[in-house]
């Protein structure tokens, strides 16, 4: 298994040499591996000897042995794609070196102690240890969508930046004390999983075991340990936004300090950024853009919308993971932005926000990512020197042009040029023939509606044929092309 994701790895860019991509991968999957081998080798010795014959050191010594083959299995990925850096440029092999140390070795030893601490307590081992799984990734996905974050830590694939354009990703002390934390977890399940041999059998009930395992943590010589353990597991989950774990809404306008509201926004700022007169013509500012967007979308009114604009992108990156890329999280009505990139990409996160209201369920935006950003493109129409319509004709003239059906796929838009990707969906929605639809004012109150106009329209004009005219326009000739356009772009 781990010869195979090396070798499939030489083959797909940016998992083809040693950085942080590749480790995620190998942490991933090498934690799921060494969590199974382990309960599998526990579970062996201890089902093989019952009551007085057993010896809970034959449990500790093939939790020993697995462990110390995973680690020497991580070896194998390790020395296939540092041997492909003969062929392929790695600009920081000890940078990359370090993610491996810190992703794919961590997160063996964390899934190594999980293991027999499951195989050890519950008879459902392996159940087990895929459900606290499947709990820290529903956490992980969970903290993405109710934060402002978009990056996430997990004992098990380590680090996950998040999706941005971000080109810089480097070792945070933030992922170095958490890589401890998770080690001195692993130790301590392990410790635990010491106590249930030694205080129990394999042949007791999990809820045997569950007893046993308090009554020796509460004994007189314990206690002042085990009070150690659960005053510094409750100070690091209190403290979690500090040490750059997480980050929550109160945490990033407490950070900022100021804010200031107006007719449709809150803003978040930080004092030093602006005085209270600058503040209100950035509000001023705000307003006007959503006017214009509203006009656009044929819409009166929008929710209250929550703006936080960041001093730096440094400080910006400390505290929700993107440092120099603007985001916007429709589902919550917010936006985050520099104070730098403010008035250049302000329209453009405003469109996502607004165009929520017509998205599909939950995320309410498009699955189509190639359709969400040509849209704010569209809208936006302020692209460098020249209009999306004649950059679009240069794409195509030098035979750049990418297929319009497969940049409107998630895995498309993420494998090619963002540029092109963007251009020729916003060229077509600023078409003379506009893409429409008569469902328009349904679709902001159906789910159904606008699940169908958030994935299965697009789909279904987007890849009809289309070129460009010597004056750059981008014609379309849908079926209904008497309808009344969605947006008077």
């Amino acid at each position: 298994m781990y010869l195979s994701i090396a070798l499939v790895g030489t083959q797909i860019p940016l998992l083809n040499y040693l950085g942080y991509e590749f480790s995620l991968v190998v942490a991933s999957t090498g934690s799921l591996i060494a969590g199974i081998l382990t309960i599998v080798a526990v579970r062996r010795v201890c089902s093989s000897v019952e009551g007085a014959a057993f010896d809970s050191r034959n449990a500790l010594i093939a939790f020993r042995e697995m462990l110390l083959l995973n680690l020497v299995l991580l070896g194998v990925p390790l020395a296939v794609i540092s041997g492909n850096a003969l062929f392929i440029k790695n600009c920081s092999y000890f940078e990359g070196l370090a993610f491996y140390i810190l992703l794919p070795v961590v997160s063996v030893w964390f899934a190594s102690c999980l293991g027999i601490f499951c195989a050890v307590h519950y008879r459902l081992a392996k159940t087990v240890f895929f459900l606290f799984l499947l709990a820290t990734l529903v956490y992980a996905a969970l903290l993405g969508y109710f934060t402002p974050a978009i990056y996430s830590y997990n004992f098990f694939y380590g680090y996950f930046p998040g999706f941005s354009y971000d080109e810089i990703l480097g070792i945070g002390a933030p992922l170095i004390f958490f890589r401890i934390f998770t080690l001195l977890l692993g130790g301590f399940l392990l410790w635990l999983s010491v106590i249930l041999l030694n205080s129990s059998t394999p042949a007791d009930p999990t809820w045997k075991k569950g007893l046993r395992l308090l009554e020796v943590l509460v004994l007189p010589q314990r206690i002042p340990f085990t009070a150690a353990i659960v005053v510094a597991l409750a100070l690091t989950y209190a403290f979690r936004c500090d040490l750059g774990f997480e980050t929550t809404d109160r945490f990033v306008r407490r950070t900022l300090g100021e804010e200031y509201r107006s007719e449709h926004f809150l803003l978040y700022y930080s004092r030093a950024s602006y005085t209270d007169e600058e503040i209100r013509c950035i509000a001023a500012g705000h307003e006007f853009r959503l006017s214009q967007i509203l006009s656009v979308f044929v819409l009166r009114q929008h929710p209250l919308i929550e703006s936080y604009v960041y001093p730096s992108a440094e400080v910006k990156r400390r505290l929700i993971g993107a440092g120099t890329t603007n985001i916007a999280k429709p589902w919550l009505r917010q936006i985050h932005m520099t104070k730098q990139s403010m008035d250049a990409t302000l329209k453009h996160e405003l469109v996502h926000v607004v165009a929520g209201q017509f998205g599909l369920p939950i995320i309410q935006a498009s699955l189509s990512t190639g359709l969400v950003e040509g849209l704010a493109m569209a809208v936006e129409w302020d692209f460098g020197n020249r209009t999306l319509h004649q950059y679009a004709a240069g794409i195509k003239a030098s035979g750049l042009a990418p297929d319009i059906g497969s940049i409107l796929t998630p895995a498309g838009f993420a494998v090619q040029s963002s540029s092109r990707c963007c251009c020729f969906p916003s060229t077509a929605m600023r078409a003379r023939r506009r893409c429409t639809s008569p469902m328009w004012p349904r679709a902001s109150r159906s789910p159904v509606a606008r699940t169908i106009l958030g994935w299965c329209v697009p789909w279904f004009r987007w890849r009809r044929s289309c070129c460009l005219d010597r004056r750059a326009t981008l014609t379309i000739q849908p079926r209904c092309s008497r309808r009344p356009p969605i947006a008077h772009i």
